[in-house]
This record gives C-alpha cells, sequence and structure tokens, in this order.
C-alpha cells in the first residue's frame, strides 16, 4: 500500500475536542500537517463520516472540518481537511513551522 499523504506532517500534542452527527469525543491531536490530523481520543465514526475539532490553543481556539479519512485500531483518527478558510490555513501554517522548528 502506498502512503498517499503529501503534505509534511509535524507530531504535536493538542488537546482537542472532535465533534460529528454521531458523537463528541475529547482527545488529543497527536500529528498535524497542512492537509490533515490525526486525532486519538475518536469513536468509531466511518470512513468518509464528516466531522469538526476544536483544537485548544494557549489563546484561542482553531475549529478545523473534514472529514474522516482512516482508522488506526482504536487509537484514533485520520481527518481530511475540507476546504479551509486562509485564516485557518496560517495558523495550521505556524502550528506545523512551530513544532518542525522545535525539533
Amino acid at each position: 500500500m502506498t502512503d498517499r499523504r503529501t503534505a509534511e506532517r509535524v507530531n504535536v500534542r493538542l488537546t482537542a475536542t472532535y465533534r460529528s452527527e454521531h458523537a463528541t469525543a475529547h482527545g488529543v491531536v497527536t500529528c498535524l500537517s497542512r492537509r490533515g490530523l490525526f486525532f486519538t481520543g475518536a469513536p468509531g465514526d466511518e470512513i468518509g463520516t464528516h466531522a469538526v475539532v476544536e483544537v485548544h490553543l494557549a489563546d484561542r481556539r482553531l475549529v478545523l472540518q473534514g472529514r474522516v479519512a482512516r482508522h488506526a485500531d482504536h487509537h484514533g483518527i485520520g481527518l481530511h481537511f475540507d476546504d479551509l478558510a486562509d485564516h485557518a490555513r496560517r495558523q495550521i501554517a505556524n502550528l506545523v513551522l512551530s513544532a518542525h522548528s522545535a525539533r
């Protein structure tokens, strides 16, 4: 199986809340890129389910919308972002850059 992810991913640890039509869960975003994220603690929503992840940052909340793209053995879900607003794209880029430079 080939890995179709093309955006640079960085490891992060950001508390977040996952919401879909069927579930709400509190957990942690452990991987972030400009195209998606990995959320641990998510319920088993089906691939393709539309969801919102609200990332809790020190001074604000970042609301990201997307679709469940993959599952990882009951550990969490991969979320592929839908079209994001420019301010959300900039905030993600800043988080990725900060995490990358902290390595």
